[in-house]
């Protein structure tokens, strides 16, 4: 059954858009549970902004309707309104952070995708990436980050999203995946660091190259990425212990994630690239169940 939901995903772009919407929504209301002691403002407004996007398409109709000659800059329109909407929200709703701060991470999210639908910019999608990774982080640290992300889905919900939006959106999901997975370990009340000079890094790196070339970018079917997904956290933390497996685990995650990140301009077929993605995430996703688990 889980096999025949992940098939569908692949062929169809839509539903792909879509679950991955529901994994940045889930991401989010993780984050504000292991950074915010699970307080219910700080999981309710990521979805507080999905309903806002809801609002801004007749709010954006009934200004054009006033004001014709507007319709020229409707990105700009539907992104104004989302941003001033989502103000008195985040005032109300932020009780454990800073409001203006996360407001911004939410103008962040609006300003990142407009510049990337008008940039031509080469290398355009890992600069908006960098971006939004550290200003988020600096204005709600990872749950900044996860606020952008959502941000970013909301405005693409209201318009069709185009290829340069959803491969940022895509990328930028698989950063804040990863530090779900992160915060998930420190909120099981270990602490696992990721030195570059630890030879456990350093190993998982290089076994990302090697499983990248030799079975991602072979015609890796959603069976055998499931089945990926499922044994690897498991056997890593057997073979190595908890600590070094985890450091193991996660070193080739970022590997992986790199790897698909710079993969993007060589995989333009959507099935393959799906798949890819998908077999990335049930990593992530089996990583965040089992790893705290263990360790409690």
């Amino acid at each position: 059954m889980f096999v025949r939901l992940a098939n569908r995903l692949n062929s169809d772009p839509r539903a792909h858009f879509f679950a991955l919407y529901f994994v940045a929504l889930i991401s989010a209301a993780l984050l504000a549970i292991f950074l915010y002691s699970g307080s219910a403002r700080a999981i309710q407004f990521p979805f507080f902004l999905v309903l806002i996007s809801i609002a801004v398409t007749p709010i954006a109709r009934f200004i054009v309707l006033k004001k014709p000659m507007i319709i020229a800059h409707r990105d700009l329109l539907d992104a104004g309104v989302f941003v001033v909407l989502a103000l008195p929200i985040t005032f109300w709703i932020a009780a454990d952070f800073s409001p203006l701060l996360l407001w911004l991470c939410v103008a962040l999210g609006a300003a990142t995708l407009l510049a990337l639908e008008r940039s031509t910019l080469p290398h355009r999608h890992t600069l908006a990436l960098i971006v939004c990774v550290l200003l988020g982080y600096e204005f709600g640290n990872t749950y900044g980050i996860g606020v952008v992300l959502i941000s970013m889905f909301a405005l693409t919900h209201i318009r069709q999203a185009t290829d340069e939006s959803s491969d940022a959106i895509t990328r930028l999901t698989l950063v804040v995946l990863f530090t779900v997975f992160i915060n998930s370990i420190a909120f099981a009340g270990r602490s696992v660091l990721f030195e570059l000079g630890d030879p456990y890094v350093i190993a998982g790196l290089l076994l990302s190259i090697v499983a990248w070339k030799k079975i991602f970018t072979t015609t890796l079917s959603m069976k055998r990425g499931t089945l990926i997904a499922l044994c690897v956290p498991p056997l890593f933390i057997v073979l190595f212990g908890k600590n070094h497996g985890t450091v193991l685990l996660g070193a080739l995650i970022v590997g992986l994630i790199i790897a698909l990140i710079a993969g993007h301009e060589k995989y333009t077929d959507h099935s393959t690239r799906a798949t890819q993605i998908f077999s990335v995430i049930a990593l992530l996703g089996v990583s965040i169940i089992l790893v705290p688990l263990i360790f409690r």
